[in-house]
């Protein structure tokens, strides 16, 4: 590495000079990998490289004012590989007398062939990454196999060696791939409120869980931590348009009179088709032995409430949203002497939805059971034994308590950039 360094220094210093205009360099260099040397010449030349990854050598080079192209020959006749040059494109390769590319596994960048066309787009907004995934998945090259892509990760490039119609129809694919990609923001209320209160905010939901109409299709579950169906309890979802101009305010001013709880409020900002998510809960610790004279051993469960929403632009002012609602709740723990992993209890929610930018949608169907019981007794009289209970009363609580989320997506302005 430090050779390494110390030839790019020695190289620097000399192409600041007056020695630029008669393409002279020096090298000083000790057992550097020879990738990194034909890289560096490259550079000099303000040309793009391609080695290919089997050129493994290194070299150690102690060369003043020499001529760049026989430095470039020298290390070439050396390292007995094979350089080919197209346009500004640089292609360092094996010799074909050290082996055929099947002989390498099909590693090495095989050069294209003369007749072929060259182009090389610029990518402005797709990943390099995300389109070598299209291309390969899609056969553009109408040249019998003789086509060529390259792909330059860091310089954000992509260069093709291919008859003219075939570098036309990847002009076209690019050029209407290669744009900013939506940018949709998601508000979100998540609450927990009863069903009557629910009722005074306006939310009657409209659709039947039995027979989902063209605007939203879902799907529904409900296990728990044993993988055992629980048939009593039925998980129903049901989708509502609401008006969203008072609609927060309203919530805060129920939640100052206790009418329900506020648990999360996310704001997210994703691009299309990608997925945001937030959740919210606690890790429940509890230990383990695996022998008898083993340390005990701390493990966590995580009991969480999350979202995670994917949207996508339809049109200019619809977007489609999928989402998934999971709430996991603690149950019991499995072991009587109350030390082992507690198991959870899980409800989960998928459905789709297409609504309009800025519409705000109702999603329920997650629903908590809350039981309380007490006892109220007259002093000293309750607790008499027998006669004690005439002198007592009892009284049970029952509540169904629904997790409701509002959320609302709006599309945001597409900035572009030159």
């Amino acid at each position: 590495m430090r050779s390494a360094r110390f030839f790019l220094f020695m190289l620097t210093i000399f192409l600041t000079g007056s020695a630029l205009a008669s393409s002279k360099i020096s090298i000083n260099t000790e057992n550097t990998p020879v990738a990194q040397i034909f890289s560096l010449l490259a550079s000099a030349k303000d040309l793009n490289i391609v080695v290919d990854p089997s050129i493994e050598q290194s070299l150690t080079l102690h060369l003043i004012d020499v001529e760049w192209q026989d430095a470039l020959d020298i290390i070439k006749d050396l390292t007995k590989v094979e350089i080919i040059q197209h346009a500004n494109i640089l292609v360092v390769r094996e010799s074909a007398s050290q082996g055929s590319d099947n002989d390498r596994g099909g590693s090495a960048f095989s050069p294209p062939q003369a007749e072929l066309e060259q182009k090389v787009f610029s990518l402005k907004f797709i990943g390099a990454a995300e389109l070598e995934k299209q291309l390969t998945a899609r056969p553009f090259s109408r040249a019998g196999g003789k086509g060529k892509r390259f792909i330059d990760h860091d310089r954000q490039q992509l260069t093709v060696w291919d008859d003219a119609e075939s570098i036309q129809e990847i002009e076209q694919w690019i050029a209407l791939h290669d744009h900013p990609q939506p940018q949709i923001e998601i508000t979100a209320q998540m609450i927990s409120i009863s069903q009557d209160n629910l009722r005074e905010l306006g939310v009657s939901w409209f659709s039947d869980t039995s027979s989902p109409g063209p605007e939203r299709a879902g799907k529904h579950e409900f296990t728990t931590s044993l993988g055992v169906a629980v048939p009593t309890l039925q998980v129903k979802t049901a989708i509502t348009r609401i008006d969203s101009r008072l609609l927060f305010l309203e919530l805060s001013a129920l939640e100052q009179e206790n009418q329900l709880e506020i648990i999360a409020s996310p704001h997210l900002v994703t691009s299309q088709g990608r997925t945001a998510s937030i959740k919210q809960g606690t890790e429940i610790p509890y230990q383990t032995v695996s022998g008898k004279n083993e340390n005990p051993v701390i493990h966590f469960k995580e009991a969480m409430l999350g979202m995670e929403v994917t949207p996508e632009r339809v049109g200019q002012e619809y977007i489609r949203l999928r989402l998934r609602l999971n709430q996991d709740v603690p149950g019991k723990v499995l072991q009587g002497d109350g030390k082992g992993p507690p198991s959870i209890e899980k409800q989960e929610i998928t459905t789709e939805v297409l609504v309009a930018n800025g519409t705000t949608i109702a999603l329920g169907g997650v629903f908590q059971q809350q039981h309380q019981q007490g006892m109220a007794a007259v002093p000293w009289l309750g607790k008499i034994p027998l006669l004690g209970v005439l002198f007592q009363k009892q009284t049970q609580q029952r509540q169904k308590r629904e997790l409701v989320i509002f959320i609302t997506p709006r599309l945001l302005p597409i900035v572009n950039i030159p």
